[in-house]
């Protein structure tokens, strides 16, 4: 199963779900020179639609989440990206199915950029 990127526009909210496999995939474009994984498409219940991939850039800075042209852009300095891998790695090691977490800004966030779309990671399946 590859993983599953929902977004909806109107809460500017982004899901990224998968088995333990697809996430722990995902969370290696963290800890390299970027890259890009396609996703899978299915129903994007209950968001409004489905992205078709994850792009990770190494750009400097603090990470931004957006979303541009139906896909998932992650962007900002390597060792931010490397927070944000930890986190997807170790949900996909250690987290019970359907746990999750959430990456949001708050004031004063130490590597998330304020603009960034507020993205929910779970693991839903081994």
């Amino acid at each position: 199963m590859a993983v599953v990127l929902r977004c909806s526009s109107r809460t500017r909210e982004v899901d990224l779900s998968g088995s333990r496999g697809s996430v722990a995939q995902a969370a290696d474009l963290f800890f390299c020179t970027g890259g890009r994984v396609e996703t899978e498409l299915t129903d994007p219940a209950p968001y409004e639609t489905c992205l078709r991939a994850l792009e990770v850039r190494v750009t400097g800075g603090e990470v931004v989440v957006d979303v541009v042209d139906q896909e998932l852009v992650v962007s900002g300095g390597a060792e931010h990206l490397a927070v944000l891998g930890e986190v997807l790695r170790d949900l996909a090691e250690e987290a019970d199915f359907d746990h999750h977490v959430h990456v949001d800004h708050f004031p004063g966030h130490h590597h998330l950029a304020e603009e960034s779309w507020p993205l929910v990671v779970q693991v839903t399946e081994a």
